[in-house]
């Protein structure tokens, strides 16, 4: 995301090296036949900035086959339901995992026996297990590692939460979709491109606790509205977000970038 100040993993702050960034790109473009851009929001803020020649390449690339395929390996999960899960790949602050621990600690009051579960490895293991015993809530959440094949996790589980700060495009939420999981995903970056607010999943603001917890309390007690979003978000990233669109329309924004 070109207007996110969070350029590194460590989520500190760094405006200038974000500034610096953007007036290199917008710099560079004109001598370039082509600026491929992640995703739509993406595209219009480089555009905002000055950066010429932005397309936007096609999306998250699920091939619905392979990916059916691989979620029917085994995976052995900890107890408890319902499940709500996060295949982050890097523990570290970008990804705002802290922020879905705390928002946890409200969604046990309502669920007691639910499970969040954690996928992914990096710097940050160490303190948010601290954090989640400081939360009270260590015995129902686990950190499954990094996961190699992820895909049976996100078809397991009955929620899938993305709290990142900042996201390109989100392509583990698009995946968690097309397996069936109901999402949630901070409004942030790409996310708008991936999940349709309120048809195809729900979008919240990013480190806000209350509001990620407010969302998930609301898809957990509405059964109903799970089913739709997840009918729903599946259909749209088979239509937007496969695998054969996203060759197509990046050989097409090739082909046009060539021969400009």
């Amino acid at each position: 995301d070109p207007d996110s100040p969070l350029v590194y993993a460590d989520a500190r702050p760094r405006p200038f090296a974000t500034w610096l960034r953007a007036r290199l790109l917008a710099h560079v473009s004109p001598a370039l036949s082509g600026v491929f851009a992640v995703s739509g929001p993406v595209c219009e803020k480089l555009r905002a900035r000055g950066v010429r020649g932005v397309v936007t390449l096609g999306g998250a690339a699920i091939d619905l086959a392979q990916l059916s395929q691989r979620a029917t390996e085994p995976i052995e999960l900890p107890a408890g339901r319902p499940r709500i899960g996060s295949a982050v790949g890097q523990l570290e602050p970008l990804k705002g995992i802290d922020v879905l621990l705390e928002a946890f600690v409200r969604v046990v009051e309502v669920h007691p026996d639910a499970t969040c579960l954690i996928a992914g490895e990096g710097s940050q293991h160490e303190a948010l297990t601290r954090l989640a015993h400081q939360l009270g809530i260590a015995k129902s959440v686990h950190f499954l590692g990094y996961l190699q094949n992820p895909a049976p996790f996100l078809a397991a589980l009955d929620l899938h939460v993305s709290p990142s700060l900042t996201e390109g495009l989100g392509t583990v939420t698009a995946q968690a979709m097309a397996l069936g999981a109901p999402v949630i995903a901070t409004d942030v970056g790409g996310a708008s491109d991936v999940v349709s607010n309120g048809v195809s999943g729900l979008l919240v603001r990013p480190a806000d606790p209350d509001a990620l917890a407010d969302a998930m309390i609301r898809l957990l007690g509405d059964q109903a509205l799970a089913s739709s979003l997840s009918a729903k978000g599946r259909e749209l990233v088979l239509a937007h977000h496969s695998a054969e669109r996203f060759v197509d329309e990046t050989w097409a924004h090739y082909k046009r970038a060539v021969t400009w």
